[in-house]
C-alpha cells in the first residue's frame, strides 16, 4: 500500500513537472517571437534614421 502512495506521488509530481515545463516553453516561445518582432522594429527604425540622416546632411550640402 505504502508503494502505492509513493507511486501516485510520483507520478503527480512528474505531471507538475512537465505542466510547469510546458508552460515554461510557451512563455519562452512567446518572448522569443516578442524578442525578434522587437529587433526587427529596432532595425526599421534605425535604417531610417540613417535614411533621414544621409538626406538631411547632403541637403545641406548642396
Amino acid at each position: 500500500m505504502e508503494y502505492k502512495k509513493e507511486l501516485s506521488k510520483f507520478i503527480y509530481l512528474t505531471l507538475l513537472y512537465s505542466i510547469l515545463y510546458t508552460l515554461y516553453s510557451i512563455l519562452y516561445t512567446l518572448y522569443s517571437i516578442l524578442y525578434t518582432l522587437y529587433s526587427i522594429l529596432y532595425l526599421l527604425y534605425l535604417v531610417c534614421w540613417f535614411f533621414f540622416f544621409y538626406y538631411y546632411v547632403f541637403s545641406i550640402s548642396y
